[in-house]
């Protein structure tokens, strides 16, 4: 044990100062437990340092991902205005209705088609349009198609405008299935063809016409030969019937029969 003792003077009067060292001061198990402490210390220190590390990486990920969402956000809205712009520039009107025929969505065409705006349509069914002799017909046709789940092509309807007159629609859709492939509705668009029915009627009636004359200016050529003739009266007319009823038998189509009947 070793010590240091020194005399000193303080406020008039003598002092022995006496330092020695504290008994145990480094002893083993006192180095043990500052080791220990130590040790904590670091493996704390490591802790929160990767915790740091950990919650800037998450930082960084959200910052990611909500710049990333921003963007497929805003891809879409994009997206939705150029397909908006390219059905607006089609005339077609552009729809979408759930699994009863209810429309959900309108593209603004229709007020071009049947006079009615978009908000107009959405939450109307599509047989509300309908002529009333076409509406039972047509909506039956319609929920067989939506029953079998199918798409379908030039389903031509008579609809009837928001002024009252006769619009003729051409519709093609597709289905839209869940997960589970039950039906939840369809999407497809309407083309308006009342021009081009009424361009068609107007032709058949004019080709009708044209065949009435044909027909009538070849009666009068037959009557004109036979009455040079009397002993052939009846002749043409008589090997007509016998051509067709053998056209007939041999299966020819109508349209090729008549032009038998007209050539004999």
């Amino acid at each position: 044990t070793w010590h240091v003792q020194k005399e000193i003077q303080f406020r008039g009067k003598n002092w022995l100062l006496r330092m020695e060292p504290k008994p145990k001061l480094y002893s083993a198990t006192t180095v043990t437990a500052n080791l220990s402490l130590l040790f904590f210390g670091l493996l704390v220190s490591i802790g929160l340092g990767l915790l740091v590390y950990s919650l800037i990486r998450r930082v960084d990920t959200c910052r990611f991902a909500l710049e990333e969402r921003e963007f497929v956000e805003e891809s879409l809205v994009k997206s939705e205005e150029r397909f908006r712009q390219v059905v607006d520039s089609t005339g077609d009107w552009v729809w979408e209705m759930n699994a009863s025929g209810l429309y959900i969505y309108s593209s603004h065409n229709i007020e071009n088609i049947l006079g009615y705006t978009s908000a107009e349509v959405i939450g109307r069914h599509f047989y509300d349009f309908f002529l009333p002799e076409d509406y039972e017909r047509q909506k039956k046709q319609i929920f067989e198609i939506f029953g079998r789940k199918e798409p379908f092509r030039h389903f031509v309807s008579r609809n009837v405008h928001k002024d009252g007159h006769t619009v003729i629609l051409d519709t093609t859709g597709v289905p839209l299935t869940g997960i589970r492939g039950e039906l939840i509705g369809y999407r497809g668009c309407d083309r308006d063809i009342t021009a081009r029915v009424r361009a068609e009627e107007e032709s058949k009636k004019n080709i009708e016409r044209l065949k009435k004359i044909t027909e009538g200016v070849v009666h009068a050529m037959a009557l004109a030969v036979e009455m040079k003739d009397p002993y052939t009266a009846g002749h043409q007319r008589r090997v007509a019937q016998l051509a067709c009823v053998i056209a007939k038998e041999m299966g020819l189509t109508e349209k090729k029969i008549e032009g038998i009947r007209i050539a004999a």
